[in-house]
Formats: C-alpha cells, structure tokens, sequence
C-alpha cells in the first residue's frame, strides 16, 4: 500500500513538473529569438536593397603627358597618334594642352545591392544648354548683354540624343561598368563654331543615365555635366 502511494506521488510530481512550463517555455523562448532575427535580417536586406550609379565618367583617347611636354612640335597636318586613355572633367577648345576630344565614351558604374540577381536595361542621354555669346567688348557693353540673357542656370536643356540602351545581368552586390562608347561631341561642336551659329554656343554638356527594370519600369537615375570652353 505504502509502495503504492509512493508511486502516486511520484507520477504526480512529474507531471508538475512537466506542467510547470518545461516544454512550454522553452519553444516560446526560441519562437521568440527566431522572430528577433528574421526582423533584424529583414531590416539589413530592407537597407541594402537597391541599385546604385556610383559614378559617371567620361573619357577620351588623348596624347600622354609625354607627348604634351613637345606639344610645340606638332605638325598640324601630321599629329602623332593618341594612345593615353584619359578622364576629363571639361572640354576647352583649342589648345593641345587642353582636352578637347572629337569624341569620348561614357563610363557608368552600376552596383546590385539586392540579395538577388536583376535584369537591367541602362540607357543613357546627352543634352545640351545654349547660351549667347558673351564678346568682351566694354564692361558696360558686357553689363547690359548680361541683362538681356537668360541665366544658364534658367536655360533650357536642349539638342537632346538618346544613346543605344544596354542590357545588363547583375548577380547580388556585383557591380559593372557600362560603357557607351564613341559618342560624336564634335557634330554638336562644329555647328556652333560655323558662322552662322556662331553667336551662340554650347557652354554645358549633361550626361544622364537611367537605370530601368527588365520590364521597362524606372530604378534609378544619374547625371553629370561639364563644361564646354569655347575659344578665346
């Protein structure tokens, strides 16, 4: 009898103690952390996912530093070949120590910050601003032409050309260079400096890029402008 309600007792303590949250707390305690993680992931991935243009730069086949340093010996009919691939910030007309290249391409550094592969289309477009020519004549003279002119900041953008669109596949956090290469500066240069276009001139030069979905749908833009320097 005694063996019997030992027995009992036991059986009973067990079940309070399995009662007492053994099982039930500890599948609560890691239903919980696994909550907090899938939130914290889901926060990295939120701030990580997108698409970046981390640069647009333009470059041009120039003559090395070497080459400049005897600039004076140049023949114009004759010229010795242009080897150095080369980045500019501006285009100055004229002299051989500035660069002022016929044409360029244009460098655009793409970056897949998304945990998973994109399919992109890239396009890209180059507009222009057009401004009077302001001829240093008097100080007055060049006073009240000022007045009469827009500012360039007020210009419109126009001679607007949309280069061929690129298709790009991007792994997750790969980045590429996309580049459009030989674009004709010069044809919008040669307009302006004929006579009859030649109160006028191209003073700035915008390069935009646009990043869009495989399905057409707009991601993400860019832009860079310079400056066009005419002839003294």
């Amino acid at each position: 009898m005694r063996k019997l309600v030992s027995s009992i007792t036991i059986l009973c303590f067990c079940i309070n103690f399995i009662s007492c949250g053994l099982v039930e707390t500890e599948p609560c305690q890691i239903k919980v952390k696994n909550q907090e993680v899938a939130t914290k992931k889901q926060e990295t991935v939120k701030e990580s996912s997108d698409v970046k243009i981390d640069s647009i730069e333009l470059f041009c086949w120039w003559w090395s530093e070497e080459q400049m340093r005897n600039s004076h010996l140049f023949d114009d009919d004759k010229q010795p070949p242009k080897n150095t691939y080369t980045k500019f910030e501006e285009w100055v007309y004229g002299d051989v120590n500035f660069l002022h290249p016929e044409k360029f391409d244009i460098v655009a550094n793409i970056e897949n910050g998304t945990e998973v592969t994109q399919n992109l289309i890239v396009e890209a477009e180059i507009s222009f601003k057009i401004e009077p020519v302001v001829e240093p004549v008097t100080d007055e003279e060049i006073k009240e032409q000022q007045k009469q002119n827009l500012p360039i900041e007020e210009t419109p953008w126009t001679e607007k050309e949309s280069l061929k669109s690129q298709k790009v596949t991007l792994a997750s956090k790969e980045k590429k260079e996309i580049v459009f290469k030989d674009y004709i500066l010069w044809k919008t240069i040669e307009k302006y400096a004929d006579d009859r276009f030649s109160h006028l001139w191209p003073y700035q030069m915008k390069v935009r890029i646009f990043v869009k979905s495989a399905k057409g749908n707009a991601v993400i833009e860019g832009e860079k402008i310079i400056e066009i320097v005419p002839a003294d």
